[in-house]
């Protein structure tokens, strides 16, 4: 049975101890490039996302803004269609008091002008 200190034993030992270090030291090595590769590809893609992140923010800053205006206005459209229908009938009600005061103007004579001043004061008290 060989001796397990010899020589030959020692020098195979070495060999494989030599073999095993190397692979990984070059493990090591290529793992290390690797990581410094993604390091690298990783700051240049955050470069790119937060302008873009920031933008999207913006975007949705903008929309919420928006979308109160569009509740804002949605909440104003009827009282200002009330406020519209009451402005018609307040001019469709003083339509003949202006008819009245035209026809003060556009009288010729003394008795059409009473008679526009009587109209005027019955449609526009």
């Amino acid at each position: 049975m060989p001796d397990e200190n010899s020589p030959v034993q020692k020098s195979r030992l070495r060999r494989w101890l030599l073999v095993v270090v190397a692979v990984f030291v070059v493990a090591t090595g290529a793992f290390g490039t690797l990581w410094f590769i993604e390091r690298d590809n990783h700051k240049a893609t955050d470069a790119q996302i937060t302008p873009a992140h920031m933008a999207r923010q913006q975007a949705e800053t903008r929309l919420q803004s928006a979308q109160r205006r569009v509740e804002e206005n949605t909440r104003l459209i009827p009282l200002l269609r009330d406020e519209a229908a009451r402005a018609r009938a307040e001019a469709d009600a003083n339509n003949d008091c202006a008819n009245a005061g035209r026809a003060i103007l556009k009288a010729t004579d003394r008795a059409s002008a009473q008679a526009a001043r009587a109209l005027l004061t019955q449609f526009c008290e």
